[in-house]
C-alpha cells in the first residue's frame, strides 16, 4: 500500500480485455456508474483491448498514464493475459494497486493473492465492493466489515464477517447508459441486462450457483432502452440475461416495445424455448426478418442426461415451440448442444444432432463441456469419471463414457459447421445435400475428414474454396443430383455472378448477353446483371441476378409487375432459341 499516491492520483483505470476487438464489457460500465456516485472524489476511466492485439502495444497504452488503482475483469479467455499483464505493471508501477474481479477469480482468490498478481480480489457482484474499496483506500482504512467479498493479503480465509447477500432491489444500481460520457459513441452494439440471476441449476453452467432471478423494474428498461435507441450507432443489443423469457408478462412487454421503437435495429436474447406461451409466439410473428435472435441451450435431447445434470427441461414442448418460431416467425434460431455430458455416450450425443438439424435452425453451434470454476460439474467430475485442462478452457479431454478421439471428432465437426451449415451464403445447397443423408452427423464428419485432406487448418477457408470442396466431396460421393446442381449454382452465382458462368457442370441457361441486354434497358434492369433460366415441369425459372456491384438474385416473377414479366417472357421467346414454356 502506498497512500502517498492515493493521495496525490485518485484515478482509476477500469480495464476490459474481450476475445474480440468488437466486443463489449458491460461490467465496467456498471462499475463506473456506481463509483461515480458511491466514489465521488475518484476519476474513473474505462479502457477495453482484444487478447488478440499485440502484448506490447497492450502494454505500452496502459503506461501511458499513471493510475492509483487499475481495476480488471476476468474471465476464461482472458486470465493467462491478465497474468501476464498484471506480473509486468508490478514492476512498470509498483505503486498501483491492482484489483481483480470476474468469474474467473471468484472462486479461488486466495491463489491471485498468494502469487502476488494483484492486491486485491473482489468476489460475486461488484459495483458496491469496489466503490466502497475505493473509499477504504482514499481513509486507508480497512475494516472487514465494510468490505464485503473483498480480499486482501493477511486476511483469513473469510471474506468478511459480513454475509454477501445480492443487491436488491437492482433498480439502485446507477444506470450505467445515464453516465454522462461517450463510452456508446464508438460501438455497434452493446450488451443489455433487464434481470439477473437464474432460477435453473445445471451442472455446466455457473448461473446454476445464482439464489433466483431478479428483475430491473420496467421503468428502469423503458429509461435504459429509450437511450441506447437514440444512439443511431447501435445495431444490436444483446440481452445478457440468463432465462430471458422467465416471466411471460414482462417478456411480452419488452417485446412490444422494441417492435414499437427498435426495428431495424437486432436484438439477441438467450430464452428457454418450452416456456413460450401463445400470447408471445403470436407477438413474435410481427417481428420482421433479422430483428429478434434467439439462443436456445438444448444441450441434449435425452431426457434421462437432462434430468441428470440438473438441466430442467420438457423437451416436446421445447420442441414444439421451435418448429412454431421457424415456421411462423422470422426470429433467426440459433440452438445449442453439449457434448461429454455426465453419463450421455457419444451415441446419445449424435442421435441428440441428428434431431435437433432436423429443425432446420439458422444456426447450430455445438460444444465439448466445459468445466468450469465453481460449476456443479466440475465438483462431480471425479464421481463422473471426467479428466479436464487444467488451464482455461478446462474442456473436457476424456470420460467413463468419451474417450478423446470421441471428443476430438466432436470438434471437427464443430468446425465443418461454421465452414458450411453456418454459414449462409453456402447454406441452401448444404440443405439440398442433406435432405439424402440419413445420418447428418456421419455427412458432417465425413465432409471434415474431407475438407482436412485439401485443407489442414480448420479455419480460413475462404467461401470460393469451400464451394469447390463440397461440389468435390458430393461428387466423390456419388452421381449429382439436378436439385443439388440448382441450389448449387444459385448459391454461387448470388456470391461470384461472373455473368452465368461456373466452373461446374450447369443444369441451366444464360439468357445471352444482347437479349438480355434489350430486356434491361426495355424494362430497367442493371445491365451489369444476367438472367439464368431453369427448366421446370410446369414453366422456367427466371433468376435475375443484379451483378457483382450489388449480389444476390431474385426470381423474376417476384421481381417484376406481371406485366412487364409476360414481356421480359414474350421477348425471350420471340428473340432466342431458349424455351421458356408457355408464355
Amino acid at each position: 500500500m502506498h497512500p502517498e499516491l492515493i493521495d496525490i492520483n485518485r484515478t482509476v483505470l477500469l480495464l476490459g480485455v474481450n476475445s474480440k476487438i468488437t466486443q463489449s464489457n458491460l461490467a465496467l460500465a456498471y462499475l463506473k456508474a456506481v463509483a461515480t456516485v458511491e466514489a465521488p472524489d475518484w476519476k474513473i476511466k474505462i479502457l477495453e483491448i482484444s487478447i488478440n492485439q499485440a502484448y506490447e502495444e497492450i502494454l505500452s497504452t496502459l503506461m501511458d498514464e499513471e493510475y492509483a488503482v487499475i481495476g480488471i475483469s476476468c474471465y476464461i479467455w482472458n486470465i493467462d493475459l491478465v497474468r501476464k499483464l498484471s506480473e509486468d505493471i508490478r514492476i512498470l508501477r509498483p505503486h498501483t494497486q491492482l484489483v481483480l474481479g470476474g468469474h474467473e477469480v471468484s472462486h479461488d482468490p486466495m491463489v491471485y493473492l498468494d502469487e502476488d498478481i494483484c492486491d486485491f480480489v473482489i468476489t460475486g457482484e461488484g459495483e458496491f465492493k469496489f466503490a466502497a474499496l475505493l473509499n477504504a483506500l482514499s481513509r486507508k482504512e480497512f475494516e472487514p466489515n465494510h468490505l464485503v467479498d473483498t480480499w486482501f493479503p493477511g486476511k483469513n480465509k473469510k471474506a468478511s464477517t459480513s454475509k454477501s447477500v445480492d443487491i436488491d432491489p437492482l433498480d439502485s444500481i446507477p444506470s450505467p447508459f445515464e453516465i454522462e460520457d461517450d463510452w456508446l459513441d464508438s460501438k455497434s452494439f452493446t450488451y443489455y441486462e433487464s434481470s439477473r440471476g437464474c432460477v435453473y441449476k445445471c451442472h455446466f453452467c455457473l448461473s446454476a450457483l445464482d439464489r433466483g432471478s431478479r428483475f430491473f423494474s420496467m421503468n428502469r428498461f423503458y429509461s435504459d432502452m429509450s437511450t441506447i435507441l437514440a444512439k443511431k450507432n447501435i445495431r444490436q443489443v444483446k440481452f445478457v440475461d440468463r432465462t430471458f423469457n422467465l416471466n411471460e408478462k414482462r417478456s411480452n412487454q419488452i417485446f412490444e416495445f422494441l417492435l414499437e421503437h427498435g426495428v431495424g435495429r437486432n436484438f439477441h436474447f438467450e430464452v428457454q424455448a418450452e416456456l413460450f406461451k401463445p400470447s408471445t409466439l403470436k407477438i413474435l410473428e410481427q417481428a420482421p426478418e433479422g430483428m429478434f435472435q434467439f439462443e436456445v441451450g438444448i444441450q441434449s435431447t435425452n431426457q434421462q442426461v437432462l434430468d441428470q445434470n440438473g438441466r430442467k427441461c420438457k423437451l416436446e414442448k421445447l420442441f414444439k415451440n421451435v418448429r412454431q418460431l421457424r415456421r411462423k416467425t422470422k426470429v433467426h434460431l440459433h440452438l445449442d448442444l453439449i457434448a461429454g455430458l455426465a453419463d450421455e455416450t457419444p451415441q446419445q450425443f449424435i442421435n441428440s444432432f441428428n434431431r435437433v438439424i432436423l429443425e432446420r435452425p439458422h444456426h447450430l453451434q455445438i460444444e465439448v463441456i466445459k468445466l468450469l470454476k465453481g460449476s456443479i460439474a466440475r465438483k462431480l467430475a471425479p464421481l463422473n469419471g471426467m479428466r479436464f485442462q487444467k488451464s482455461p478452457p478446462y474442456t473436457l479431454l476424456k470420460s467413463r463414457e468419451w474417450s478423446y478421439e470421441d471428443l476430438a471428432q466432436v470438434q471437427r465437426v464443430s468446425s465443418i459447421l461454421e465452414i458450411y451449415y453456418n454459414r449462409d451464403k453456402i447454406r441452401a445447397c448444404l440443405d439440398n445435400a442433406l435432405e439424402s443423408s440419413k445420418n447428418p452427423y456421419k455427412f458432417f464428419l465425413e465432409l471434415a475428414d474431407f475438407v482436412a485432406q485439401k485443407h489442414p487448418s480448420r479455419t480460413g477457408i475462404p467461401l470460393r474454396k469451400a464451394f469447390d470442396f463440397l461440389y468435390d466431396f458430393m461428387d466423390k460421393r456419388g452421381p449429382l443430383e439436378t436439385a443439388f446442381l440448382k441450389s448449387f449454382s444459385l448459391d454461387f452465382l448470388r456470391e461470384f455472378p461472373f455473368n452465368g458462368k461456373l466452373p461446374f457442370p450447369k443444369v441451366s441457361q444464360t439468357l445471352p448477353r444482347q437479349q438480355y441486354l434489350e430486356i434491361a434497358r426495355k424494362l430497367n434492369l442493371n445491365t451489369k446483371g444476367f438472367i439464368e433460366i431453369f427448366q421446370e415441369q410446369k414453366e422456367p425459372l427466371l433468376i435475375y441476378f443484379p451483378g457483382k456491384a450489388q449480389r444476390g438474385s431474385l426470381p423474376l416473377k417476384d421481381f417484376l409487375e406481371p406485366q412487364n414479366y409476360e414481356l421480359c417472357l414474350n421477348m425471350i421467346q420471340t428473340s432466342t432459341q431458349v424455351p421458356v414454356g408457355d408464355a
